[in-house]
């Protein structure tokens, strides 16, 4: 019961900076911006699948800072690379 309370306060101490919302067909994507508990930040992705008219899937992944700029480089590469075959194959 108190790693509960402890992870519950955890989630108290975190601090919204910034979000966005996307959406795509059946899914919604969210782009958290959030300050821990030690004063970093804190990069959460989510997206929510809708199935039978409702949301019921759900996934995330989390890039603290330190990561953001490598993780930002390798996305930008693939996000590049599928504009340029989308563009070779007119679209």
């Amino acid at each position: 019961m108190e790693e509960i309370i402890e992870e519950n306060n955890r989630r108290d101490d975190r601090r919204d900076i910034f979000s966005e919302k996307v959406y795509a067909g059946k899914r919604t994507y969210y782009f958290d911006l959030n300050e821990t508990s030690n004063g970093g930040k804190c990069l959460v992705i989510s997206e929510r699948k809708l199935t039978d008219g409702e949301y019921n899937e759900r996934y995330k992944i989390m890039v603290f800072e330190e990561n953001l700029i490598e993780f930002w480089k390798g996305l930008n590469r693939v996000v590049e690379y599928v504009v340029q075959e989308k563009t070779s194959e007119g679209f």
